[in-house]
């Protein structure tokens, strides 16, 4: 048995394209803090701690990284006028919730 001893030995000469091209818009790869399409900061919610506390100040971060620093205090009273659902409701109003 031979072994290979370099890839380009039997790799083809084709070049292959990539298909992601950088200046695509992918709704996808949006980090917290960017602005979604919904015109909203990004706040991935998934795989994070479920307390009501956690839950405000990962959307708190969101706000401020997307230069909406201001809106902080009102959304947290708001979150904080209501049970748990009302919360969760709260926060997809100031934030594209993922």
């Amino acid at each position: 048995m031979d072994q290979i001893e370099n890839y380009d030995d039997y790799s083809d000469d084709e070049e292959y394209e990539d298909d992601y091209e950088d200046d695509d818009y992918d709704e996808d790869r949006l980090q917290d803090g960017e602005i979604g399409a919904n015109g909203k900061p990004v706040c991935n919610l998934v795989g994070n701690d479920g307390n009501a506390f956690a839950l405000m100040g990962k959307a708190a971060n969101a706000l401020k990284r997307a230069g909406l620093g201001d809106q902080v205090n009102i959304m947290t009273k708001e979150a904080m006028s209501g049970d748990y659902n009302h919360l969760i409701l709260t926060l997809t109003k100031y934030c594209d919730v993922r």
